[in-house]
C-alpha cells in the first residue's frame, strides 16, 4: 500500500473508532477504538483508559514483554514473535476470546487454565517450545482451529517439522475441524477414528504398526481436505494400503516417510490439486498412477524417487508447477510432447548426475521459470550461452535461474529472453564484495543479502537496468548517480542504512516499484514528487 493511502486508511479508521495503531511516539492515555495494533513500544505497554473498549489487540512489535489486558471483552489477542515466555493469569479471564496467536513466542509450557478460555476458536502455537498439550485443551468445544507445529530448519532433511503430543481427552474436541500436528501414539489413533468433523489434520511421529487403525481413521473423515503424515524416523516405513477409500474430497496430501510401493488409491484422489512425497525413495514409477489426476497442479518430489529415469509421458494436464529435489541417482528426465501444457515454473535442486536440462523441454511453451540449484557444472555448462548444447531448447523460457554451489559461496545466473548476463548474490556467510559487471545489457541486477557497502560506478552506466535489488546489503548512502539507470522499473533498498534517497531519483521516469520501508524511515526530495 502506498504511504499516502496508508495515512489516509488510518486516519479514517481512528475517526471511525475502528482501529488504532500505537508506534510508540506519544504515550496513549485514552483508546476509543475496538481494536489497537502495536507497532513500537519500549519493552512495556501501560494500560490507559477506555480499555474495556478494545475486541482486538494485535502487537507487531518483538520487544513488547507485558500485556496491559484490561478488557473482558477482547475477541482477538494476537501475540506473534513477541518475546514472553509466560502467559499472565489476565489472559484465562478473556471469557469472550476467540481468537489467540502465540506463534514464535518463547514459551516452554501451556498452562491447564488454558481450559477456561470457553470460546476461543482458533489457537496457534507454531515455533513455540511447547512439547506437550495439558489436559485442559479438551475442554474447548469450541475450538475449531489447532496449529501446534514446529519447523526444525532444512526443507531438505527427513524431519523438517514436528508436532506436539496431545492428551488423552483430545478426542472431545467435537468441533475441531484442522489441527496440525500431533503425534502419534496407539491410543491416538484409535480415539481420532471418531473425530469424523474434521477437514484438516497432520499426523506426525508414525510407526508402521498403526497402519490399520490409522487407515480406519483416515477413511472414517469423508470431510478430509488436507492430510500430513510423517513417520517416526526416516527408517521407518509408511504403510497405508490398507486405506481402500480415501476421503473424496482430499485436495492435499502430504506423506514423509519410506514408501515400499506406490499406493493404488492415488489414482482415486481425483480432487487432489497438491501432492508433496517427502524421502519416499520408491523404486516404482510414481507417475503412471498420478498422471491422470484431473486438478493435480503443484507436485513435489523430495528425495521421492531412486531411479535413474523419470519419464512424463502422458497426462498431468493441470500440473503449474513442478519440484524435484534430492534424487542423487537421476540421470534423465523426459517429457513427451503433449504432456504438462500449463507447467509454469519447474525447479530441479540437488540432482548432480543430471548432465543435460529434461529432454523434451521445448514442449513446454506455458513454461516461465526453470530453477537448477546445486546442479553440475555440466549442466549449467549446456545451457549456458548462444552457443551452448542445449540452448536452443530452453531459449523460449523468460526466466532462468542456476544456482552452482561452490566452497564458499553461491554463484547465480539468469538468462532472461535475449539478454543474458550474470549476477551475483552472496550465500548465508555472505562473501560476495566485489561485482563481475561487464555486460551493458543486464537487465536484472539482484544483490540482496551480499556485504557490499559501496556501489561501483559500473553499475550506474547499465542502462538497460529494470531490476536492482539491494535488500539487507550494508549500503549506508545512495549515490546521485542512480539517475543514470533511465530504464529503472524497480529499486528495493529495504533493510539497508540508507536514511535519505537522493536528488538523482526524480529522474527515474520508468519507476514504478520503490521498496524502502524501514519503520524509522527513510527521508525523501520533493524532485521525487
Amino acid at each position: 500500500m502506498h504511504d499516502i493511502l496508508r495515512e489516509l486508511a488510518l486516519s479514517i479508521s481512528v475517526k471511525e473508532k475502528f482501529g488504532v495503531v500505537h508506534d510508540g511516539e506519544e504515550e496513549m492515555k485514552e483508546c476509543r477504538a475496538r481494536r489497537i495494533s502495536i507497532h513500537k513500544t519500549d519493552g512495556e505497554l501501560k494500560s490507559f483508559t477506555s480499555m474495556s473498549k478494545i475486541r482486538s489487540f494485535l502487537v507487531f512489535n518483538k520487544t513488547l514483554k507485558a500485556l496491559p489486558l484490561g478488557s473482558k471483552m477482547l475477541r482477538v489477542l494476537d501475540l506473534e514473535d513477541a518475546p514472553i515466555d509466560e502467559l499472565p493469569d489476565e489472559v484465562f479471564k478473556l471469557f469472550n476470546l476467540r481468537y489467540l496467536n502465540l506463534k514464535r513466542t518463547l514459551l516452554k509450557k501451556l498452562p491447564n487454565a488454558i481450559g477456561r478460555l470457553l470460546n476461543l476458536q482458533t489457537l496457534d502455537l507454531t515455533d513455540t517450545q511447547i512439547e506437550t498439550l495439558p489436559r485442559g485443551i479438551g475442554k474447548l468445544q469450541n475450538l475449531r482451529h489447532l496449529l501446534m507445529f514446529r519447523y526444525t530448519g532444512n526443507w531438505n532433511d527427513f524431519l523438517y517439522y514436528i508436532g506436539m503430543q496431545a492428551p488423552s481427552n483430545f478426542a472431545r474436541l467435537k468441533n475441531l475441524q484442522a489441527v496440525c500436528s500431533i503425534e502419534a501414539n496407539d491410543d491416538l489413533i484409535r480415539q481420532i477414528q471418531s473425530m469424523t468433523q474434521l477437514t484438516s489434520i497432520g499426523i506426525s511421529n508414525l510407526k508402521a504398526v498403526h497402519e490399520k487403525d490409522l487407515c480406519i481413521s483416515i477413511q472414517n473423515m469423508r470431510l478430509l481436505k488436507i492430510l500430513s503424515i510423517t513417520v517416526t524416523n526416516e527408517e521407518e516405513t509408511l504403510r497405508m494400503d490398507a486405506l481402500s477409500s480415501p476421503p473424496p474430497n482430499l485436495q492435499k496430501l502430504n506423506l514423509t516417510g519410506k514408501l515400499e510401493k506406490v499406493p493404488q488409491w492415488f489414482r482415486s484422489l481425483q480432487s487432489l490439486t497438491y501432492l508433496n512425497l517427502h524421502w519416499s525413495r520408491l523404486e516404482e514409477d510414481l507417475l503412471p498412477h498420478i498422471a491422470a489426476l484431473p486438478h493435480l497442479g503443484l507436485l513435489h518430489l523430495n528425495n521421492a524417487y531412486v531411479g535413474k529415469q523419470l519419464c512424463f509421458s502422458t497426462g498431468f494436464l493441470k500440473l503449474k508447477e513442478l519440484q524435484i529435489r534430492n534424487s542423487p541417482q537421476l540421470n534423465e528426465i523426459i517429457i513427451e510432447k503433449g504432456v504438462m501444457p500449463n507447467l509454469k515454473s519447474l525447479y530441479i535442486i540437488s540432482c548432480m548426475e543430471l548432465k543435460t536440462v529434461p529432454k523434451g523441454i521445448e514442449y513446454l511453451q506455458n513454461l516461465q521459470q526453470l530453477y537448477l540449484k546445486s546442479v553440475s557444472m555440466e549442466l549449467k555448462n549446456h545451457i549456458e550461452g548462444e552457443g551452448s548444447v542445449d540452448f536452443p531448447e530452453v531459449q523460449h523460457i523468460p526466466n532462468i535461474y542456476i544456482w552452482v554451489r561452490h566452497q564458499t559461496a553461491t554463484k547465480i545466473q539468469k538468462i532472461n529472453g535475449k539478454s543474458r548476463a550474470p549476477y551475483q548474490r552472496g550465500s548465508k556467510d555472505m562473501t560476495l564484495r566485489t561485482l563481475p559487471l561487464g555486460s551493458k545489457m543486464l537487465r536484472v541486477l539482484d544483490l540482496e543479502d551480499a556485504s557490499i557497502d559501496e556501489l561501483p560506478n559500473e553499475v550506474f552506466k547499465l542502462f538497460n537496468l529494470r531490476y536492482l535489488n539491494l535488500r539487507r546489503t550494508l549500503l549506508k548512502k545512495l549515490p546521485n548517480s542512480i539517475g543514470g539507470l533511465l530504464n529503472l522499473q524497480t529499486l528495493d533498498i529495504v533493510d539497508t542504512q540508507i536514511e535519505t534517497l537522493p536528488r538523482g531519483i526524480g529522474k527515474l521516469q520508468n519507476l514504478r516499484h520503490l521498496i524502502m520501508h524501514r519503520y524509522t524511515g527513510i527521508g525523501m526530495t520533493s524532485d521525487i514528487i
